[in-house]
């Protein structure tokens, strides 16, 4: 047991801080591939809106870094896409909302 003054963030048991946000220790590797794909992802219309990763391009890169895929993880790193489409997409739509 660690004792009264002990950093439990040091025993692997809190999470730890990207950025602005918690990230748990389980989650820093598909946390690093997705934001290593941040040049990645593929574009449409005339604005230019990111519509997803493409899969091989994100296969290129976790094979650059070692990436050890797994149901989760490739779970994880779908959520992680979809979220961000959704945050961009609710930026889109307020933007449109304060230029009017």
């Amino acid at each position: 047991m660690p004792g009264e003054d002990a950093d439990l963030s040091q025993l692997g048991a809190w999470p730890t801080h990207a950025g602005e946000f918690p990230l748990w220790p389980e989650n820093r590797a598909v946390f690093d591939l997705f934001t290593r794909c941040a040049t990645q992802w593929d574009h449409a219309g005339m604005d230019g809106v990111k519509v997803g990763l493409p899969q091989e391009r994100v296969e290129m890169i976790a094979a650059r870094l070692k990436f050890k895929w797994s149901v989760d993880a490739f779970t994880d790193l779908q959520t992680l896409e979809s979220a961000a489409l959704h945050a961009w997409a609710q930026q889109r739509a307020h933007d449109a909302l304060t230029k009017a």
